[in-house]
């Protein structure tokens, strides 16, 4: 005897609205892989040490008074988190043209002097340019880091190299101080505390409330075949490539080469995995697929954000009071840069 199916009903509208709507979660989401490591303590106290055992600091410290060792690596690791931040808010590129190793350079050291009132400010104390380059000079030279192409070793200052820069700035900017301890202490407190608000909202606010949205991932994952055209391989898009990518589509250049390199910089290390990464994955160095898209996304809001701030420009300014933070409104400005390179 032949059994027959029996088509069932179609639930009433009634009973499907009772069904819940599954929320968004990030961490199903296209953005999953860039939030596993944001807040792990214990890599970042080991980036912290590798820091300092490569920093000069312990040396200098000691040169003056053994006593201020321990004190120095005390105040540097209570501020590494903004350390850490201005260093990625003021990165740039080899300013001979001759590589893209990343890191501060003597034009963005003078950029962060200006912005945190420690070159032409009102008191004192304030330095001029030739003692900012004295204290750049200082701290790049002689630089012995075999991953460093020798184009670069006397014009850029990896992250150990801004403690000392931090320092050398502190003392002649406080020369009244008691030690070398109160005058990094109060540069740090007074200078680079107390301003972090806007490197804050363009770094951790912008990624973690308006980018990492569905309406974002929407028009993401609808674009996820053109971006990964753009992109290529997982492991090979670095700051050259990224560079090449700004060129290719007009994205943030400037007639200043400098200020172009800044932007382009920042955007690619604002929208990495945080820096504790680089003790525990060997790929640190470039950009995954959601990071690129973070960073393409801040590439397309940058580039609208006017350009009414006093020279030398600083983007992490620009950006923290000039930037879309609504998602809808990021999703679709990241939109219409879709559609108007689609067949690129």
């Amino acid at each position: 005897e032949l059994e027959l199916e029996v088509a069932k009903p179609r639930c009433e509208q009634s009973l499907l609205d009772d069904i819940p709507v599954q929320e968004w979660n990030i961490e199903t989401s296209f953005f999953a892989p860039t939030i596993f490591l944001e807040e792990l303590e214990r890599p970042l106290f080991s980036a912290f040490e590798c820091d300092w055992s490569c920093s000069r600091v312990p040396g200098m410290a000691e040169a003056i008074d053994a006593r201020l060792v321990g004190r120095m690596r005390e105040v540097f690791w209570l501020f590494y988190e903004p350390i850490v931040l201005l260093y990625l808010g003021f990165c740039s590129v080899d300013p001979s043209g001759e590589s893209t190793t990343l890191g501060i350079t003597a034009w963005t050291a003078t950029a962060f002097a200006v912005k945190h009132g420690v070159m032409g400010a009102a008191e004192a104390a304030g330095l001029e340019l030739a003692d900012i380059d004295a204290c750049f000079s200082a701290a790049a030279a002689m630089e012995d880091a075999p991953w460093l192409e020798d184009a670069c070793k006397s014009h850029m200052l990896q992250r150990h190299d801004f403690f000392e820069f931090l320092l050398r700035v502190a003392i002649a900017v406080h020369p009244d101080a008691r030690n070398p301890f109160q005058a990094l202490t109060t540069l740090l407190e007074q200078n680079v505390q107390a301003d972090m608000d806007d490197y804050i909202r363009a770094y951790t606010t912008w990624r973690t409330e308006s980018v990492q949205t569905q309406e974002v991932e929407t028009v993401c994952r609808e674009n996820v075949t053109l971006m990964r055209k753009w992109f290529g391989d997982d492991d090979s898009f670095g700051p050259k490539e990224w560079m090449a990518f700004c060129e290719s589509k007009g994205l943030l250049q400037n007639e200043v080469q400098q200020v172009a390199w800044w932007e382009q910089i920042w955007c690619f290390k604002f929208a990495q995995i945080p820096h504790s990464t680089e003790l525990t994955r060997p790929d640190f160095r470039v950009l995954h697929l959601p990071e690129f898209a973070e960073c393409l996304g801040r590439a397309i809001l940058l580039d609208k954000c006017p350009m009414d701030w006093s020279a030398p420009s600083d983007p992490t300014a620009r950006f923290a009071y000039g930037a879309i933070f609504d998602p809808a409104g990021i999703a679709e400005a990241m939109r219409e840069f879709f559609q108007k390179h689609a067949n690129d």
